[in-house]
């Protein structure tokens, strides 16, 4: 592997992409820093999109909603707020037709596994309460990490016999602790937005132990599933220079093993979650609109 992945970079990506920081996450200031200036993302304005709040969940809502969707955001479980997330929600509420509901879960080392699948899924059970409001039926989807919680929540809500989603929706997600434990993986050290030793860091911090090891807790880590027939149908997406292509195509290709029907988006030269940090561009325009249509017709 290349010292640097910046040249293996789709040009329009690239300069965006040597201006993300690597922020020194293993500090707990630094993740505080994260999370909170974060949570001073300006909302946007969508026009027939009113934003509510509950709690520490924030709510898009449009008119005439024909579903909701749950979803999380990512930060690694160990940064985040569903601010930062804001254009992705409120754009996917408009164009979609959905109630949009983006909780704040809590966020390891200091709440580890199981604390943040726990506080999905009791959103989850909130959204059936008020399913008169935010319109039926539902879906869940979230980007990296947030998306691993949300392929977690399926699996768990199938083995539950509990009310299932229609669909998963996963951007980029993070799936699986055992690659990171390779540390030949942390080169190249630029990769944007999540690379090797940040990535175990988080694994770390969310298990409560070193990622890799023989046992994991029950839906920590959802590429460990064996047995994946029965999920709902899902969408996902990576960049094929991204940390987590290679466990995303896997968890897509065992999904349609089987049964459950797979919908895999890859950009080409593409980092880490280009949704948050360059859906203005064309190529990533194109891929929201796929993924829009996708979860549209699941619901």
């Amino acid at each position: 592997m290349t010292e640097s992945i910046m040249p293996l970079v789709r040009p329009e990506f690239r300069r965006r992409a040597r201006l993300i920081p690597h922020p020194h996450v293993e500090y707990g200031a630094t993740r505080w820093l994260a999370s909170h200036g974060q949570a001073l993302f300006p909302h946007p304005h969508r026009e027939g999109v009113e934003l509510l709040r509950s709690g520490r969940t924030l709510i898009y809502k449009p008119r005439n909603p024909k579903g909701a969707l749950l979803w999380l955001h990512g930060g690694g479980h160990i940064i985040g707020h569903p601010s930062q997330d804001g254009p992705l929600c409120a754009n996917t509420a408009a164009e979609v037709g959905v109630t949009v509901i983006a909780p704040r879960y809590p966020l390891s080392p200091a709440h580890p596994f199981p604390a943040g699948l726990n506080a999905a899924l009791h959103t989850w059970a909130w959204m059936h309460e008020h399913a008169d409001e935010f319109g039926e039926p539902f879906a869940i989807g979230g980007e990296s990490a947030g998306g691993g919680l949300a392929a977690a929540a399926c699996q768990r809500l199938y083995d539950e016999h509990g009310p299932q989603p229609r669909a998963q929706w996963l951007f980029c997600p993070m799936l699986d602790d055992r690659p990171t434990a390779d540390r030949r993986r942390d080169v190249p050290r630029d990769r944007p937005v999540a690379n090797n030793e940040q990535t175990r860091f988080a694994w770390t911090s969310y298990l409560g132990q070193a990622p890799g090891k023989e046992h994991v807790p029950e839906y920590a880590v959802p590429a460990r599933r064996v047995d994946l027939s029965g999920l709902p149908p899902a969408w996902l997406s990576t960049g094929d220079i991204e940390l987590f292509y290679e466990e995303i195509c896997s968890y897509a290709r065992r999904l349609r093993e089987a049964g459950v029907p797979a919908q895999l988006e890859i950009v080409e030269g593409a980092p880490h979650a280009i949704e948050l940090w360059a859906f203005d561009l064309d190529v990533v325009k194109q891929m929201l609109a796929s993924a829009r249509a996708w979860l549209g017709d699941q619901l």
